[in-house]
């Protein structure tokens, strides 16, 4: 490495650490969480089948320098206590997730053949959560207080969204202000942090008939007696909202 780019790179560690520091304005913060909307189709033209709606959502691109330096900040110490606080029942944080949850409901099922299975999703979960309910329970884990300044910057502002790419960029007549940023490094584990007390009390009235509740962050998957999972699906639906 060339003295100069030695320079540029401890530069830039100084910047960032400024940055998750709360050392820089207010303004910045409102500048840094500003993100593009693109239409995201989750089927391909090709597959979807003849006159049927396409299953088209809004994504929010954020900025590719928050990107960089928040998959820093989540560092391994900082993933293991989200892990902690969010387990067993969230498994979308957690390498081998997916895997995990659809061998864990097969199995379950082979050992159980009288369990039901319902599959549950959160309908626009990531666009709707109120950001006051993340850092309420951010605040009631007790392990995440040293996070809570930098998370709160990054929710605080009224974010700019602009409309398509490049030198045919608008602005969206709206704004962003509830919600997380699908694709930010830390919605997934802030998302899955405001549900997961509703979660956590789903999976404990599952638990006493022999049941359990596993989740990949919205999509989530209800197993045991068919006696008692419809009437936890409901309270857990009333505790969501």
């Amino acid at each position: 490495m060339t003295p100069s780019a030695a320079t540029a790179m401890d530069n830039f560690y100084e910047y960032a650490n400024a940055v998750v520091q709360m050392q820089l304005p207010e303004y910045f913060y409102t500048m840094w969480v500003a993100g593009r909307m693109v239409p995201a189709n989750k089927v391909h033209p090709d597959d979807r089948i003849p006159g049927t709606v396409p299953d088209c959502r809004p994504v929010n691109i954020g900025y590719a320098e928050r990107r960089l330096i928040t998959r820093a900040y989540f560092d391994d110490d900082l993933k293991d206590t989200f892990i902690d606080i969010l387990g067993p029942v969230q498994n979308g944080c957690i390498p081998g997730g997916l895997s995990i949850t659809a061998l864990g409901a097969q199995i379950a099922l082979n050992a159980k053949p009288e369990f039901g299975i319902i599959k549950g999703d959160i309908k626009n979960g990531y666009n709707e959560v109120k950001r006051e309910s993340v850092l309420k329970a951010m605040r009631a884990s007790g392990k995440l207080g040293h996070t809570l300044a930098f998370m709160y910057a990054l929710m605080k502002p009224t974010a700019y969204i602009g409309l398509g790419a490049g030198t045919r960029m608008t602005t969206a007549p709206f704004k962003c202000s509830e919600g997380q940023h699908q694709g930010a490094i830390e919605s997934s584990w802030l998302f899955s942090l405001a549900v997961n007390d509703a979660f956590q009390r789903h999976n404990a009235r599952l638990a006493e008939h022999g049941g359990a509740m596993m989740a990949i962050m919205d999509d989530n998957y209800t197993i045991g007696n068919q006696a008692i999972i419809f009437d936890s699906m409901k309270l857990l639906k009333e505790d969501l909202e």
